[in-house]
């Protein structure tokens, strides 16, 4: 039952989450329009002789960059809203009063909302950082196609030298790039989960007030957010009394803390909020 849970999950949200993934390629589209003024002609040298002055193509060039950035946000920001509306039209109106019917328990019909929801965010993340990685492309291959240099040789030039930097640093500071880096490939696979987790358990919070739910809602997750900074705050500044950061280990052994201490209370939050959206459909589910 939990696979036609997560199938019928996926066909409810695939319409949206599969726009936002064209418009991520029309936006990167855009971001190459960009480098096609005749400003980065000049900047990579291919223009001997160019008015310093700017022209109304590089102006819109200079102006579609910034489009782009926040078109990249809208994207990332757009996900998440239609994801929490969804679920509270699925769960808490009269919209989902079939799904509450099913003969499945409450903890498999949150569990395929978390995990399709996570799931999109993670696949919209990734389709920004590719188009970062693709526009990020095009700006080296315009100012430095001129030198010789392809992107790929590029690219590979700069993993190289990154890798040797890191294992340079690991003799020589005993700095632990490798762990550095196998958590930041779990962050930011587990990071997109934890936050609809969070969105949801907000949205299931402002579920217990008798009046403007969805403004509670917002409220309770504004306040979540709040509270879950101004503890990992609390605990950075009592770690931080710990340490007298004489020396470049000490140094990096609070980071060490910091980060595992920032995952313990970003898992905790997450559990809590679990916790709270299974509670309410359990005990106090009220739809409108």
């Amino acid at each position: 039952m939990l696979g036609k849970l997560l199938k019928h999950e996926w066909k409810g949200t695939c319409k949206v989450g599969g726009l936002i993934l064209i418009l991520l390629a029309g936006i990167t589209f855009f971001g190459w329009l960009a480098f096609q003024s005749p400003m980065w002609n000049a900047m990579a040298g291919d223009s001997i002789e160019y008015n310093m002055a700017f022209s109304i193509l590089d102006l819109m060039s200079i102006f579609t960059l910034f489009a782009y950035m926040f078109l990249l946000l809208g994207a990332v920001v757009g996900i998440m809203i239609y994801l929490a509306v969804h679920f509270y039209q699925t769960m808490y109106t009269d919209e989902g009063y079939l799904l509450h019917t099913l003969p499945v328990t409450k903890g498999r019909l949150l569990f395929s909302k978390v995990f399709i929801g996570g799931l999109w965010m993670l696949i919209i993340l990734i389709g920004v950082y590719t188009s970062m990685v693709a526009l990020i492309s095009f700006m080296m291959g315009r100012l430095l196609a001129p030198e010789g240099y392809t992107v790929w040789r590029i690219w590979e030039l700069f993993f190289g030298e990154l890798g040797e930097t890191i294992l340079m640093m690991e003799k020589e500071l005993n700095f632990k790039g490798t762990v550095y880096l196998v958590y930041t490939i779990l962050t930011m696979l587990s990071s997109p989960f934890i936050t609809m987790i969070v969105v949801f358990g907000a949205i299931s919070m402002g579920q217990l007030f008798t009046k403007h739910r969805v403004l509670m809602a917002i409220v309770c997750y504004g306040g979540v957010l709040l509270a879950n900074g101004l503890v990992k705050s609390i605990v950075e500044a009592i770690i931080a009394t710990l340490y007298d950061f004489s020396s470049f280990e000490k140094v990096m052994s609070f980071f060490d803390r910091n980060l595992i201490s920032g995952t313990v209370l970003s898992v905790l939050f997450a559990a809590v909020m679990y916790f709270v959206s299974y509670y309410v459909n359990t005990r106090k589910l009220n739809m409108e």
